[in-house]
């Protein structure tokens, strides 16, 4: 089970996106505006986080920009939701940081594909499913 933050102001996308990421045996936490996720992500250091690029108060970017900069979030896999239209936010998340980005409409089973190939990458589910075991 990873710990994933979900930071989109969709409400129907988010609930979308929670309910897929819990099925697949996931803790997932979800806030509405990049200001608040920022704080979270900063307070809990999940194992992934989704982020949307346009958000209130602080976008998706820039919590990106952010936590690359932190000496304890700068590894931490992003996956970035953008707008179909939004090339140029594909563009300037990826020069931010992004692992990875996937453009709306999204489809619920290809993000949960995604997040937890960013996971397996950064050995972070496999890290956690060890302690969980208490596997050495």
């Amino acid at each position: 089970m990873a710990r994933i933050i979900v930071a989109e102001d969709d409400t129907a996308l988010a609930e979308r996106l929670q309910s897929a990421l819990m099925t697949a045996g996931h803790g997932v936490g979800v806030l509405d505006n990049g200001e608040d996720a920022l704080k979270v992500i900063r307070s809990r250091h999940p194992d992934l986080v989704i982020l949307d690029c346009q958000m209130p108060k602080l976008s998706g970017i820039r919590v990106l920009e952010e936590m690359r900069k932190s000496t304890d979030l700068w590894d931490t896999p992003a996956m970035m939701l953008a707008e179909r239209r939004g090339d140029n936010d594909v563009a300037r998340a990826l020069y931010a940081g992004a692992n990875d980005f996937v453009k709306k409409p999204v489809d619920a089973d290809e993000l949960v594909f995604r997040a937890e190939g960013l996971l397996e990458h950064s050995g972070r589910r496999t890290k956690r499913a060890r302690e969980a075991l208490h596997v050495a």
